[in-house]
């Protein structure tokens, strides 16, 4: 009863759709016709003239005649272009129209529908009571039927064609109900005979309906014999007999919108009530033993409305394109879950061949669409993007883990490069979210941040150095496509490709490397080694990376990757200068100058001279750029600040730690090492600052030597305010004399080389 009521919501439903886009294109018919009216009454009007005769002048000259005009075109009225949809004739406007349609037409559908579901209560009833053999009953629904289609025929004769239809659609679906209980409840007829019966009725629905020209008979013999099925539930059941009846209705049905391709009303109904009737009793009575009956039907019912819509595809049928897109999308969605649910109880491990074979179905009908109707994108769109969204189902049934990303990184490649190679955008936008649904759940992975168990961690050599190979590599390719893009936004869809790929590397090159410390780690050689160096090496890293980014970005000129590489070396510095300002630990592994950190900083330093270098000279086309070349400037002069300090400051608080361990009460000789440390940590200042001074001036750089004399300030403060403070005597007559001597060694060079640093 609740599917009953069901299919009635749907039927409604779809009726005040089709109803209301009716109406919407009949104003728009008439907007043209009132706008041609406008463009008519607009235009000049032309006077007729009247033909003189030749007059005599009285002094008996001969008048010249007039000149004859030429004679006007006949004004033809231009006939309004026809509306892309079919418009509903005689659509009620007045009171007394409505009322017409009310009590003639709406009358006599709901009496029809009423009249068959009547009639099924009363076969169920009977049946139930005992009342009347099952061949009586029968006979008499035949009868009852056959003179409800005569009667039907009569009235269209006496010009009655409403009141005809209810008849002849109200007796086709009794001959239905008769025929169906006849075979499959009563077992009164052979399955061939109970097939040839309803062939012929289906084949007198289908020639009254053209003969007439009248969608409302195939529309009431069509609920009728939906509603069979529902009315004799209480028989047992027989899957072959329910679905060949079902075939051969929904066949009938078929074969009239072959013919009637404006009476695209019908398929919906026809469409919600096979796979109505298919899943319920998949749901109910489904078993192992019927999945042969199940799938054969399954397909059929599948191929009836693949096959229309193939038919209105090459024959180019435009009208009602959302609905029939719709109704092709709703059909291959409830055959695959039919699909499923037969594979699921019988063949568990074939589902993603399934899902492949039907992609593959799909993916052959595209081509031959493509050959006949090229044009028709939004077809190419519906047809490529089911195959691919069968095939990325396949690739998830059969596929988990990295297995599947890499799956879905190649698929989302072929179909950007199919949705660019066949002008189809839409398929290619699906790519790009199939990108973004394998980076998502690539993210979801505990795998791809580390490994588990560690021990079974391999450098290089593991699965996902493949996943994010394949992944890279095909968002990489998918970047090189978006430059031949007509898009809009072209642009913009390559830099984000550009900003994920390269992200997704250097998350790679992290993660390996992280993992390749835990196992040093976890196999215990040298624990507190492997902790000291392993942030220098990833600084090391980080920096060869940017280098390749840095390079890409100018050889190709792009922006994108330029500042992506800006940002990975900032970045990189960033963190060194992190390392810059803490004690080197652990402390008694400290050796000056010859460390990780010393090698990391060097490789840093030299890596940022480079990109500073090329960016100085060569990138003359990123204006948005330059503002990163005193930033990489700035930075590579407190790196190497930085690492001048903490080598100087470490040795002396290695020389302490060792005091400490040899003599833990000799306190005079650790006071001694600060002071010498502060000492040194002032003279390395004075050199570093000479240095910057000295190639500023041959480079004629002017912001190195400001920063230069900042630095000259930063020393002096701490030589006059702190060296005074914690200083013996004896080392501050060091710490000023050689801070007399570099600040008159610097004035010395000012007055030396005034001309080249002043006339720059």
């Amino acid at each position: 009863m609740y599917a009953l009521i069901f299919l009635i919501i749907i039927s409604l439903g779809v009726i005040f759709f089709i109803r209301l886009n009716q109406i919407k294109y009949r104003l728009k018919s008439l907007e043209q016709q009132i706008w041609h009216l406008q463009q008519r009454l607009a235009s000049p009007t032309v006077s007729k003239t009247i033909p003189t005769t030749n007059k005599l002048l009285v002094t008996g000259a001969i008048t010249p005649p007039e000149r004859a005009q030429a004679p006007i075109p006949p004004i033809r009225e231009q006939m309004p272009t026809q509306a892309k949809h079919p418009i509903l004739k005689n659509w009620p406007t007045t009171r007394e129209q409505w009322e017409a349609l009310l009590g003639g037409k709406i009358s006599n559908l709901i009496g029809a529908l009423a009249l068959i579901i009547g009639f099924g209560f009363f076969l169920q009833y009977a049946f139930e009571n005992q009342w009347i053999t099952e061949e009586i009953r029968v006979i008499a629904g035949a009868v009852v039927g056959f003179l409800l289609v005569l009667g039907g025929i009569d009235y269209y004769r006496k010009a009655m064609p409403v009141f005809a239809q209810g008849l002849l659609g109200t007796g086709i679906a009794i001959l239905y109900l008769s025929i169906y209980a006849a075979f499959n409840f009563y077992a009164l007829i052979s399955q061939p005979l109970a097939m040839v019966f309803m062939s012929l009725v289906t084949i007198i629905a289908f020639l009254l309906a053209l003969k007439y020209d009248s969608p409302a008979i195939s529309l009431l013999g069509l609920i009728g014999g939906f509603l069979t099925p529902f009315m004799l539930s209480s028989d047992p059941d027989n899957p072959l007999g329910l679905f060949t009846y079902l075939a051969i209705l929904v066949l009938g049905l078929v074969a009239i919108l072959f013919i009637k391709s404006n009476w695209i009303w019908l398929q919906p109904f026809a469409l919600f009530g096979t796979y109505l009737i298919y899943f319920l009793w998949l749901g109910a009575k489904f078993t192992s033993d019927d999945w042969i009956i199940a799938l054969i039907f399954g397909t059929i019912f599948w191929l009836y409305f693949f096959v229309l819509d193939f038919r209105y595809i090459l024959k180019k049928v435009e009208i009602y394109s959302r609905i029939r897109h719709l109704m092709a999308i709703l059909n291959s969605v409830c055959f695959y879950i039919a699909l499923v649910e037969i594979f699921d109880v019988r063949f568990p491990d074939w589902q993603a061949e399934m899902a492949l074979a039907l992609s593959a179905i799909y993916l052959m009908s595209l081509m031959l669409i493509r050959n006949f109707q090229s044009e028709n994108q939004s077809v190419l769109n519906r047809y490529s993007l089911t195959a691919m969204m069968l095939l990325i189902i396949a690739t998830a049934i059969e596929f988990d883990d990295f297995q599947l990303i890499i799956g879905w990184s190649i698929e989302a490649a072929i179909l950007f490069w199919c949705g660019w190679y066949y002008r189809l955008s839409k398929v290619w936008w699906s790519a790009l979210l199939l990108f973004g649904l394998a980076i998502f759940g690539l993210f979801l992975m505990d795998p791809t941040f580390e490994t588990d168990p560690i021990y079974a961690f391999k450098l290089l050599r593991n699965s996902r150095i493949l996943t994010f190979g394949v992944l890279i590599g095909s968002l990489i390719v998918t970047q090189f496509l978006t430059k031949r893009l007509t898009h809009k936004f072209h642009l913009q869809l390559e830099r984000l490709i550009v900003v994920v790929w390269s992200g997704l590397l250097f998350l790679l090159v992290t993660v390996e490397t992280l993992d390749y410390f835990r196992l040093q780690i976890a196999l215990g050689t040298d624990e507190k080694f492997w902790l000291c160096i392993k942030f220098f090496v990833l600084m090391i890293i980080w920096i060869f990376l940017a280098l390749p980014y840095h390079y890409c970005g100018i050889r190709f000129k792009n922006n994108m990757l330029l500042l992506i590489a800006d940002i990975v070396a900032f970045f990189t510095g960033v963190i060194a200068i992190g390392f810059g300002l803490t004690i080197f630990y652990p402390i008694d592994s400290f050796h000056p100058i010859f460390n990780f950190r010393s090698l990391s900083f060097l490789v840093l330093a030299i890596g940022l001279t480079c990109m500073h270098f090329v960016q100085r000279h060569e990138v003359d086309w990123s204006n948005w750029l330059k503002w990163t070349k005193p930033i990489f400037l700035f930075l590579i002069i407190l790196i190497w600040f930085l690492w001048v300090t903490r080598e100087v400051f470490d040795y002396f608080e290695l020389k302490k730690f060792l005091l400490t361990q040899e003599s833990p009460t000799d306190w005079m000789m650790v006071d001694l090492t600060s002071n010498r440390q502060q000492l040194f940590l002032s003279a390395g200042w004075l050199i570093y600052s000479v240095f910057l001074l000295s190639i500023g001036i041959w480079k004629r750089l002017g912001k190195l030597r400001l920063i230069a004399m900042a630095l000259f300030g930063i020393t002096i403060f701490k030589v006059f305010i702190l060296d005074l403070s914690f200083l013996t005597s004896f080392h501050r007559i060091f710490s000023f004399i050689g801070l007399g001597v570099v600040l008159l060694t610097v004035s010395y060079l000012y007055h030396r080389f005034k001309y080249l640093i002043f006339n720059e």
